[in-house]
């Protein structure tokens, strides 16, 4: 992967790739490019800041208009959906509370113990 482009170009071709195929995580762009991740990473956040140079002031030029689960090995991510235009970021969701990761665990250990024990074999 190259990143031999002129300072301001990169903004230029993740606004391409927005306008021409919608909504899209940082992710899916940096595919879509053939760029490193965290650079690309890098251009969108700073492009949903308000603009403090550019004219109009306190434009963003993309905004965060969801949030999607995305799993990386086994680790689940939430991802911002990027999205064209001024507009209001929509909040991460919450992280689910220790008691609710601690019910959701004993409630997949005890529904695989119940779907392996030998007796349930015979049950029609």
């Amino acid at each position: 992967m190259t990143t031999d482009f002129k300072w301001g170009h990169l903004p230029e071709r993740v606004l391409d790739a927005l306008y021409a195929y919608g909504p899209m995580t940082g992710r899916e762009v940096a595919q879509m490019l053939n760029l490193p991740n965290d650079l690309v990473n890098k251009t969108l956040r700073r492009m949903r800041e308000p603009s403090k140079r550019q004219k109009p002031l306190g434009v963003r030029r993309v905004h965060i208009s969801a949030w999607v689960t995305d799993a990386e090995g086994e680790r689940k991510y939430p991802r911002p959906v990027y999205t064209l235009g001024h507009g209001p970021n929509k909040p991460q969701p919450k992280k689910p509370s220790r008691n609710e990761i601690v019910r959701t665990y004993a409630r997949k250990k005890r529904n695989m113990r119940r779907m392996n024990f030998v007796f349930n074999l015979g049950v029609k």
